[in-house]
């Protein structure tokens, strides 16, 4: 009996070794294990040596734990797993507040046309036009805020000096051109 025993202690061993060594520690940790491929594994190799031996069920006494081996390693992938979710996370964040920065609220929107725009552009879609007057419209809105506003108001504030620049020097041309006869003589020489 202690021979049987042992040989079963052997094979239950190897078996786990092999059916644990194929799980990731991420379901071996959940408790996750394919406990049917163990099982199966130990009663192909009880039968291959035709001892009379047969294994009918496999349950395990508590949840698995990692081994105090490599505790520390286990524990610094977890700390790097939770600070690789971190920086994630502010990355985003920041991406989002950068971006709300840049064009307020209408910056989903606006990403989303861009990328329209440049997918048809690429291909040579005709729609590319619409999505640029989408592009636009959306620049237009009211709810168009940050960074963007700031050099949209600045635009328009340069456009209307430029337009009320060339509106002074044509009156000023007209006032020269029709403004009477010393005036047209002396634009004339």
């Amino acid at each position: 009996m202690d021979r049987a025993k042992t040989l079963l202690s052997f094979m239950t061993e190897g078996a786990l070794v092999c059916g644990i060594g194929s799980t990731s520690i991420d379901d071996f940790t959940r408790g996750n294990i394919d406990e049917k491929s163990i099982l199966s594994l130990i009663r192909d190799r009880l039968k291959s040596l035709n001892c009379g031996i047969e294994v009918v069920d496999l349950s395990r006494a508590a949840q698995p734990q990692v081994p105090f081996q490599v505790v520390d390693d286990f524990l610094a992938v977890n700390e790097a797993e939770s600070a690789k979710l971190k920086s994630i996370e502010d990355a985003r964040r920041d991406r989002e507040s950068l971006l709300q920065a840049a064009a307020g609220m209408v910056f989903n929107e606006l990403i989303e046309a861009i990328d329209c725009y440049e997918k048809e552009d690429s291909t040579d879609d005709l729609g590319a036009g619409k999505s640029l007057k989408d592009i636009y419209a959306l620049l237009e809105d009211d709810r168009i805020g940050g960074n963007a506003s700031v050099v949209i108001n600045e635009s328009k504030l340069y456009q209307t000096e430029v337009v009320e620049e060339f509106r002074s020097r044509s009156e000023r041309f007209e006032k020269l051109l029709y403004g009477g006869p010393h005036c047209q003589d002396h634009f004339l020489a």
